[in-house]
């Protein structure tokens, strides 16, 4: 059951804060909440504090595939803010996103922060393309974060 909860948090839904206390791991809960904000600081924090926990659950090598999703919630707060901030942000610089990550606690340098941001356009989870000369990611003017599809 363990396993279902981390399913649904690699498709976009976050489990109920009383499934945590069910299993007797409030650590997913803090984790879950790190997960839906894109705060990488508590995220790495919590893995590194409660790894043996998560290796002995069997869970931690799928928390580790959850940082791609966490870094796509990143950026879309930071697009969220951007946006709000000038109206529109279909063009974010990578230094502006590289400061937002930075100061997120995510010690990254811009080269990587780029090949992540191509992986995650890659693999549909951000829609837009990057822009090397102008040093930018350039996103889609609608809807450029992947949403989970309503299932009937």
């Amino acid at each position: 059951q363990m396993h279902a909860c981390l399913l649904k948090k690699t498709r976009g839904r976050l489990p109920a804060p009383q499934l945590f206390a069910d299993f007797y791991m409030p650590q997913l809960g803090e984790l879950c909440v790190a997960f839906s904000r894109g705060d990488v600081r508590t995220f790495e924090s919590n893995l590194d504090t409660h790894q043996d926990l998560y290796v002995k659950k069997e869970v931690l090598m799928q928390l580790y595939k959850l940082r791609m999703l966490l870094y796509r919630n990143l950026f879309k707060r930071a697009y969220l803010c951007i946006k709000s901030v000038r109206g529109q942000a279909t063009r974010i610089s990578l230094s502006d996103l590289h400061t937002i990550a930075v100061a997120a606690g995510w010690d990254v340098d811009q080269e990587e922060l780029e090949c992540i941001l191509a992986t995650l356009i890659q693999q549909g989870y951000i829609k837009g393309k990057l822009d090397p000369a102008r040093e930018a990611v350039m996103l889609s003017r609608t809807a450029p974060f992947w949403r989970e599809k309503a299932t009937v």
